[in-house]
């Protein structure tokens, strides 16, 4: 029998003691018996442990200078968009900027239903190629985010 199987049968037979009219007689076993099938229930959705919670997102600038860092502003930005579009919150824990409004790095708390659950796969590294408006000759840079 596979995990899947076993979690489904435990699921069952909980909702069978669930329906008998002695299951309210105590009152701390049905506490514990609802609580053990919604964790049942999220694990059989296939959330992992902590997906209900809130999440930290940091962007680090990699290789680019202030174009990497610029780069980190617009990433800054598109979450902030993503985050308002789904009705979080989101507050700053750190902070680091250049003198041109771009971001060394910084840190922020996204505050919500499921956030982690949804961003936990939100990792790696974002390129970014461009005509740099901070390079005086206009050449094409790579900058790099994470």
């Amino acid at each position: 029998m596979s995990v899947k199987e076993r979690i489904q049968n435990k699921i069952k037979e909980l909702e069978v003691q669930m329906a008998l009219p002695s299951f309210w007689q105590d009152k701390n076993k049905a506490q514990a018996i609802i609580k053990e099938l919604q964790c049942l229930k999220s694990e059989a959705e296939g959330g992992g442990k902590y997906d209900s919670s809130n999440a930290v997102v940091t962007i680090f600038s990699g290789a680019g200078g202030d174009d990497a860092e610029d780069f980190s502003a617009i990433l800054l930005r598109m979450y902030q968009r993503y985050i308002e579009k789904r009705g979080w919150e989101w507050r700053v824990l750190h902070k680091n900027m250049n003198d041109h409004g771009g971001y060394r790095n910084i840190s922020f708390e996204v505050l919500g239903k499921n956030v982690y659950g949804i961003l936990k796969n939100e990792s790696g590294v974002h390129r970014l190629v461009r005509l740099s408006p901070f390079n005086e000759k206009s050449k094409r840079h790579t900058s790099f985010s994470m």
